[in-house]
């Protein structure tokens, strides 16, 4: 019984992670620039494809449904197509095949593992973002599709991926992350490991500077390392060129030191920014928000994705041909066509689903900006949308709206909650926002400390730990008091 249970689940996860279904979810997860690439690629595949110059906008209206492919009654009548055509599509389309065979098995030899030496993973890397552009997110999602994860870990993955910046960084605390995605603490923490033990590029997922480094350096096999010592113990002092002061306490000499430090600058501080370089750079939004009397209106911007349809010739082709290889073959052909134009026109009604909950949660937002923000988690938005919280996840990912405050990644709106004298949530971007403010607005020649800040917050009746302080002023982009001050 127990051997019959087990092969039953195996079934059903094959079935949940069939072709076409890991394609879908690739689509939905794919920002609209990478996405036309991908569009592009499938056109040179399958010439059963073409550009539908003349199509209106798809149609994004109504529930959200799953995807599936089409059987073959679906495919449309048949009609006799002249010789000549039936033989140059016939070679347009072995000529295809043949090509899209070599692509497969480039991609099978190149395929991730998390076993492959590190010369081999790094290679891999370099040549996906060669080969590809592509965003950091899709990136992950790739490698996580062909690693042997339980169900549950592979969930919590693909939520975390959600939250990592594009510098590679998940600078999220993991309670917050707990909050956020509605997952154990236990379950946040193998998570991370995973990601620092397996995913490229090395160091992803960190949640400092200093952790970043330590994770390329042991990835490195140089745990332990004068590398290592120096940036896990004397990180502030590295960043002064203090290199004396670390070579007395680490009784090392002072050349030594500064070996190591020229090593240490070989490591890559962002490890997300080969995602973000080039045509990866420029924003464009994929949903508008406007206001439409007292509501919010959500629409797509569908101009950004390319249209298209099957070529009726190849189905024409398909009746006139006496070989039932043949057309077995065309049908095939045309069905996976099918099935990619259905995928993309899912991931439309999905984002747009995602995104009308994700406004309507935030409306004072729109109507106010971040001092209107609310504490939202992604499985609030999942179980309002009807949807699984890992297609929030996919749906977010890299994807921007346009709305009257302005252009914002979607995941913006995602954000844990501070508490305020009155018990009442308060967004963690409030907070951000609110110390910007301070800090733009402070005395130069004196500069608020951490310390000053969180006792202005207090006055403001928000409590928040001096080190969270830190922390956001960070991510702000701002340096400690002393190096703020101008003289």
């Amino acid at each position: 019984m127990g051997r019959e249970l087990k092969l039953n689940m195996k079934t059903a996860l094959a079935q949940v992670l069939s072709p076409q279904m890991q394609e879908s979810l690739a689509i939905l997860a794919s920002p609209i620039l990478e996405l036309r690439n991908k569009v592009n690629e499938e056109l040179e595949k399958n010439p059963v494809l073409e550009l539908d110059e003349d199509a209106p906008a798809p149609e994004v209206k109504g529930d959200l449904a799953d995807p599936a492919s089409e059987s073959s009654a679906q495919i449309g009548s048949v009609s006799t197509a002249s010789t000549d055509d039936y033989g140059k599509r016939m070679g347009d389309l072995i000529e295809t095949e043949e090509g899209w065979k070599d692509y497969f098995l480039q991609g099978e030899t190149a395929a991730y593992t998390p076993s492959r030496s590190d010369n081999e993973s790094r290679q891999y890397f370099f040549d996906s973002l060669t080969n590809h552009e592509q965003s950091l997110q899709s990136f992950l999602l790739e490698q996580a599709d062909t690693m042997d994860l339980p169900p549950e870990k592979r969930e919590v993955v693909e939520l975390l991926i959600g939250y990592i910046d594009d510098q590679g960084y998940l600078r999220s605390k993991p309670m917050e992350l707990v909050f956020a995605t509605n997952r154990s603490p236990e379950e946040i923490q193998e998570a991370l490991e995973l990601f620092h033990r397996s995913f490229d590029p090395p160091g992803v997922a960190a949640r400092d500077l200093r952790e970043c480094l330590l994770i390329q350096l042991e990835r490195a096999g140089r745990k332990e390392s004068l590398e290592w010592k120096i940036v896990d113990r004397f990180l502030p002092q590295l960043e002064m060129k203090r290199f004396t002061e670390i070579a007395a306490r680490l009784n090392r000499s002072v050349e030594a030191v500064k070996e190591a430090v020229k090593r240490i600058g070989q490591l890559e501080p962002k490890p997300g920014r080969p995602f973000y370089s080039g045509t990866n750079a420029y924003i464009a939004p994929e949903v508008f928000v406007e206001k439409d009397g007292d509501h919010y209106k959500v629409t797509m911007n569908d101009d950004l994705l390319p249209k298209l349809k099957i070529n009726k010739i190849y189905k024409e082709m398909m009746g006139a041909s006496e070989s039932k290889e043949t057309r077995s073959y065309i049908m095939e052909k045309i069905r996976s066509g099918r099935g990619f134009i259905t995928s993309l026109e899912q991931r439309q009604r999905t984002i747009r689903k995602v995104a009308e909950v994700i406004v309507d949660f935030q409306k004072d937002f729109m109507e106010k900006g971040v001092s209107g923000l609310r504490p939202l988690s992604m499985q609030q938005v999942a179980d309002v949308a009807g949807v699984h919280i890992t297609t929030v996840s996919r749906a977010i990912a890299g994807k921007y709206m346009q709305t009257p405050q302005g252009v914002f990644d979607m995941h913006y709106f995602f954000n844990s909650a501070l508490k305020n004298d009155s018990g009442e949530a308060v967004a963690n971007a409030q907070v951000k926002a609110a110390l910007q403010e301070m800090i733009t607005k402070e005395d130069k020649k004196h500069p608020l400390t951490d310390q000053q800040l969180m006792e202005l917050f207090r006055q403001r009746g928000i409590n928040v730990a001096r080190r969270t302080i830190a922390k956001y002023r960070t991510m702000l982009g701002y340096e400690n008091s002393p190096r703020r001050r101008e003289y």
